[in-house]
């Protein structure tokens, strides 16, 4: 008997929208029978260069039973393939699909919306992740309306976050930090990297560690933070160091001395940061006050009684630019300074985001968080830090690397920073929410409801345009994100076929 490779199902369409996508559940021959099956998705046009030759036999399978029942509106086969990749179809059942999706679209239509999406990512060329910190997806959702996405990258990766941390010694990213694909959010690895990497370094070694990490991501499916970028020195002992030298993904090799260069340059943003501490705290403390006090002084004007809508895109842009310079810049930092901190205590990282999910303007306590006056709730986290805290290696570590900071000190700093990251993300959601207002009672004004705005973007909002002019941009806007919609990407693409071919990175039963 032919030895099996791989076995399962395959449904013809999948069963929430009836897209052309072939949607096949299956386990590898050495899996335990009772895991979890693995799901592909497999789109109905894919090129066949995407495919390894065993998934490329049953695509081609699959094709030739279509054919067989072409009245069929949809099939399940039971399948098997060998090691020597051959498929063989066991059972076949035509199955109805029972969906009341209201965006229907025929197979031409899905494919060309498809090849749009391609095209967009081709023009970045990069290694893309909606999961990657700061995990856009978790906070504006993987079909952001425009409006969201737009507000979402201009508070938040649009320069601010390099901004944010350059002082600190990384360097500064010219480039975007996030990209759209169809309507999915994603971060750019390229920019991860080179913005979470020492400016100390030079440019050739740099380049060589960019090269390297992307290689990594291509080759091992790695896209959460800490696996992907360079961060502080805890990333970098002499382990992480020892990695990099005898790394598989490239030919490059390092140099004692690169390396060497690597370790003292992260150990340089490390030691700044402990030393300046207080300073950095100072600084954003003070930005936080100006946040408030820009945010008091829109209210003091009653803007959401005004009647001008000009005078409210002049205070949208104000609350916007408050935002960004006094709540997500130093945000980002103190985000930083506790993941350095984190590190050298050997914690895991806390990830945590500016809220999720408070940037649609059609939810109305988005439109009315602004009027909160409860006090900002901290959650204490002293405990989970000693719980995770192995004293004796870190005073080794830091004995070992001659930073005079005592555990007691580092643990009261990382305290002192989740604390202040938490007021931030309190002022600064309150700050949003009040924008979000804003554009609300400028629709009113203009008679277009909140469903509607969520289709325009940030910068409509700062000129104006006649009533007509918005909703011919509403119409345009709509009818190309409810065409994406319809498409389903994958959380990391690291070339073109991973939108035809997706792999889930967690396995369904």
């Amino acid at each position: 008997m032919e030895q099996v490779r791989f076995y399962g199902k395959v449904r013809t369409r999948d069963s929430v929208m009836k897209r052309p996508y072939y949607v096949i559940k299956f386990r590898f021959a050495e899996d335990d029978e009772n895991s979890p099956y693995r799901e592909k998705w497999i789109a109905g046009n894919a090129s066949r260069e995407f495919l390894d030759e065993g998934f490329l036999a049953l695509f081609f399978a699959i094709k030739n039973v279509e054919c067989m029942y072409e009245s069929a509106e949809v099939l399940e086969i039971k399948f098997r393939v060998t090691v020597d990749n051959k498929a063989v179809i066991e059972d076949i059942k035509p199955v109805r699909i029972a969906t009341e999706w209201p965006y229907s679209m025929t197979d031409k239509d899905f494919y060309d919306t498809k090849s749009y999406a391609k095209c967009a990512y081709l023009d970045h060329n990069d290694v893309l992740s909606s999961k990657v910190y700061p995990n856009p997806e978790g906070t504006i959702g993987s079909n952001p309306r425009p409006l969201e996405f737009s507000i979402y990258s201009e508070l938040f990766t649009n320069r601010i976050w390099t901004d944010s941390i350059a002082g600190l010694g990384y360097r500064r990213v010219e480039g975007e930090l996030m990209e759209k694909v169809g309507n999915k959010p994603y971060i750019s690895i390229r920019s991860t990297i080179e913005g979470y990497t020492p400016s100390a370094i030079s440019d050739r070694l740099y380049d060589k560690l960019e090269a390297y990490y992307t290689q990594v991501i291509k080759n091992t499916d790695r896209y959460t933070k800490g696996e992907v970028v360079l961060k502080s020195l805890g990333m970098h002992t002499d382990e992480g160091l020892r990695l990099i030298k005898e790394q598989e993904f490239t030919e490059d090799t390092y140099s004692d001395e690169e390396l060497s260069s690597l370790r003292d340059a992260l150990k340089m943003i490390t030691d700044y940061t402990v030393r300046h501490f207080d300073e950095l705290c100072e600084q954003d403390d003070e930005c936080m006050g100006k946040l408030i006090a820009a945010r008091e002084e829109v209210l003091s004007k009653n803007p959401l009684d005004d009647t001008n809508v000009m005078k409210l895109y002049k205070y949208i842009e104000e609350l916007i630019e408050a935002d960004k310079r006094y709540g997500t810049l130093p945000y980002l930092r103190q985000t930083r300074i506790g993941g350095i901190l984190g590190e050298l205590l050997g914690v895991p990282y806390l990830n945590d985001h500016l809220n999720h999910y408070v940037y649609d303007i059609r939810e109305k306590e988005n439109t009315e968080r602004y009027k909160d006056e409860t006090s900002c709730e901290i959650k204490d986290i002293r405990d989970y830090i000693e719980e995770h805290l192995d004293r004796n290696s870190v005073e080794e570590f830091l004995k070992k690397e001659g930073f005079e900071v005592s555990i007691d000190s580092l643990i009261d700093m990382g305290l002192n920073v989740w604390e202040r990251k938490q007021r931030f993300r309190y002022e600064y959601t309150k700050t949003l929410s009040l924008v979000l207002a804003c554009i609300s009672v400028s629709g009113n004004i203009l008679g277009i409801e909140q469903e509607d705005l969520s289709y325009l973007e940030l910068s409509d909002f700062l000129s104006y345009h006649s009533r007509d002019a918005y909703m011919g941009m509403i119409e345009e806007r709509r009818n190309v994100y409810h065409s994406y919609y319809s498409l389903m990407l994958p959380n990391l693409i690291r070339g073109v076929g991973d939108i035809d071919v997706i792999d889930f990175e967690q396995e369904v039963r």
